[in-house]
């Protein structure tokens, strides 16, 4: 959780927790709020996508599954956007991508949790290989492309794929 408040005060200027319930993540999409006049509307979305991204790493290193891991990053970015007033549409181009200033910055940002991510890519690869022990060059490569793999999950859930 210290990992996310350092990331978030990184990010944004601004600090919460994890939610661990209904009422906090309320809170947080009553509570949090960049200064998007001052950063522009972009800069919001990639901020809340490389937050959501490294949420996601944070959750797994500490010992939560996958699935509820994408969860807890999912529901902050919804409430984070709810809060910020920010429409989804406009992080994406007419061919459903993500916006590549959005993209750019997103990927910059991610690089905070680089580290973490190194950590967390093992739990991904052993999930993805049925348990077996990843090789170290294959870990290497999955964390430097993390990054890009989020986004282009994002991608892929506007395109419906």
């Amino acid at each position: 959780m210290k990992k996310l408040l350092l990331l978030i005060l990184l990010f944004t200027g601004a600090a919460f927790a994890v939610p661990e319930s209904p009422d906090q993540l309320k809170k947080i999409e009553d509570e949090f709020r960049l200064a998007c006049d001052e950063y522009g509307q972009e800069s919001c979305l990639a901020r809340l996508v490389a937050a959501s991204g490294c949420t996601y790493i944070f959750s797994l290193n500490s010992g939560i599954n996958i699935q509820k891991s994408l969860n807890v990053a999912d529901s902050l970015f919804v409430a984070m956007m709810k809060g910020n007033r920010l429409k989804i549409e406009t992080m994406f181009n007419e061919s459903g991508n993500i916006k590549k200033v959005i993209k750019d910055e997103s990927i910059s940002r991610m690089k905070y949790c680089e580290k973490e991510i190194k950590t967390a890519m093992p739990i991904m690869l052993r999930k993805a290989s049925g348990g077996k022990e990843p090789p170290e060059e294959l870990i290497k490569y999955a964390a430097n492309d993390f990054p890009y793999y989020w986004l282009r999950s994002l991608e892929d859930i506007r395109q419906g794929r």
